[in-house]
Parts: C-alpha cells; structure tokens; sequence
C-alpha cells in the first residue's frame, strides 16, 4: 500500500470549529447592520430600500455558511504528491509533490516539509484529536521512509529550570 486517505469530516472537533467560525462571522455581520443602520439614520435616509443592504449581508452569510458546511477536509498521499484540504474556504486542495521535499520534520501537532528551494510548508495539526494527529503523522512517516526523504523528529521543549532556585 503506498497511498493513503484520511477523511476529516467525521472529526467531532469540525463541529466545534465551525460553530465558533459561525459565531464570529455572526457578530461580525450584526456589527455591520448596525454599523449601516447608524450611518443611514445620521444621514437622514429613512427609505424601506434601506433594508436591501442587511438583506444581502444575509444572503450572503447563509451562501458562505451552507458552502463550508459541504466542505471536504482530508490528506491524500500517494507516490506521486502529498494534498490537502484543511480549510473551509479555500477552493483548490493544496498539493506538495515529493519530488520537491529533502526533509520531513514530525512536530508534536505539526508537520513541517522542507523543500529543496529552501522553503518550508507547514500543516498544523493542533485541532485535530489526537487519534487523526497519531494515524496522519505515521502516514507520512511511511511515506518518508518509503520514498527515501530525511525525517527528522521535533521535541516538546519544556524548561524544567523554572523550579530551581537562582544563585
């Protein structure tokens, strides 16, 4: 087996994710009504045609929230390009081909390829649970290892001099 598929859909933490998404751009569209509303009032316009403007920042709130609600969050890899879809809002998969990739760094909720360019593209992990974190980053790892690419291993740096006393 030399590719692999990871389905990010079913993560309870999308649910949460894009609860708090929903909330934000919420507030952020009531502030703009009233922020709109205000402006009309000062300015005399008393007109029903006023309430075209909230109507389309409606419409347009329920097009964005039902468009990434369909999204599909995965990783794909293969021999060929390691993609991915984290984001709701983005329209293309991003793809990183192999071929480009001298060194894989495995974080604690990250994984960092280093390109041959020497640049770096990062996916970060934090939101997943941890079960997706552990079955993606072993994913790659396998991957790494069967195409031959440097895996280096990042730490979790905990100052542990914070306890001792000073001289």
């Amino acid at each position: 087996m030399e590719s692999f598929n990871v389905n990010l859909n079913k993560t309870s933490e999308k649910g949460g994710r894009y609860k708090r998404f929903l909330i934000i751009i919420s507030a952020v569209l009531i502030g703009i009504t009233l922020i709109t509303f205000t402006i009309f009032y000062l300015n005399g316009v008393h007109n029903k045609s006023v309430y075209i403007i909230p109507a389309c920042y409606l419409i347009t709130f329920i097009y964005f929230a039902f468009k990434g609600r369909k999204t599909a969050l995965y990783i794909n890899a293969d021999l060929v390009a390691l993609e991915y879809q984290l984001g709701f809002y983005r329209h293309a998969p991003i793809a990183i081909l192999w071929q480009t990739i001298k060194k894989v760094k495995l974080g604690p909720t990250y994984i960092s390829f280093f390109k041959r360019s020497n640049k770096r593209k990062t996916i970060y992990l934090g939101w997943l649970p941890y079960t997706k974190i552990i079955e993606i980053k072993s994913n790659v790892e396998r991957m790494c290892k069967t195409l031959n690419i440097d895996i280096e291993y990042g730490e979790i740096i905990r100052d542990i001099d914070v306890a001792a006393p000073r001289q």
